[in-house]
């Protein structure tokens, strides 16, 4: 008669004969061969098409524009336009300001703008030109001028090209402007948090149209406040020497 320690043994080998042929059924690939093969392309960035059909999606998305969503479909392919997509993402907290002014004082920072930086594309972009690894669509502006969107096919997967922005003509900065851009940009994006916070608190409520002005002097104000060296550049915030 088997004892328990016995029966015990003979009923943990029986399981881990069960576990040895489960597993060898589910691996019946060899693994080395699995885990060489490159992962599936998501389908919205498998063709020019639908990508572009993608992009007018995350463009025209209600009831604001998804920024963050918008850069991840970028790609840089020159050293230039690592520079102007990392400005742009560098921004992300000063159009959050921006549009916190929209909302509260019908008017943004800059003074040449018609509506929000997260205002959603009332018009779609359309194919121009598509060949195996570039293509190109245009669209129709809010303020109706015309954007040119290039795509860029990597591998497998697709892109929105750096040339996008580097060949907007509304964007044409020399190294000395985009230097300056970019230190500025750190500057006030390092604080605008702090100001966004204040705008969406109410405290700046009753200053109507002279709102933006004093959001931005505020805005200032921090940087200074916070880094004492940007006193010595005034001409970054457009403030007199005096």
């Amino acid at each position: 008669m088997a004892t328990m320690s016995t029966r015990t043994d003979r009923l943990l080998a029986a399981f881990a004969i069960t576990i040895i042929v489960l597993l060898s059924a589910c691996s019946g690939e060899d693994p080395e061969a699995a885990a060489n093969q490159p992962p599936p392309v998501d389908p919205r960035f498998a063709s020019a098409d639908a990508l572009l059909e993608y992009y007018n999606r995350v463009l025209t998305q209600q009831p604001k524009l998804d920024s963050r969503e918008y850069l991840s479909l970028m790609f840089a392919e020159t050293p230039l336009q690592e520079r102007l997509l990392a400005l742009y993402r560098d921004s992300l907290p000063l159009l959050e300001l921006d549009d916190a002014c929209w909302e509260h004082y019908g008017a943004g920072l800059s003074r040449g703008a018609d509506e929000s930086p997260f205002e959603p594309a009332r018009h779609r972009a359309t194919m121009t030109e598509s060949d195996n690894d570039r293509a190109t669509a245009t669209r129709r502006r809010n303020d109706g001028s015309r954007a040119e969107i290039h795509l860029v096919r990597l591998g497998k997967r697709w892109w929105i090209s750096g040339y996008t922005f580097e060949y907007d003509r509304r964007f044409k900065p020399d190294k000395e402007s985009l230097d300056d851009l970019e230190r500025r940009t750190r500057y006030l994006a390092a604080v605008a948090p702090i100001v966004t916070a204040e705008v969406r608190s109410g405290k700046f409520e009753g200053a109507g149209e002279v709102g933006p002005s004093l959001v931005y002097l505020r805005l200032v104000a921090y940087v200074f406040r916070e880094f004492p060296e940007a006193r010595n550049r005034r001409d970054l915030f457009g403030l007199d020497d005096q």
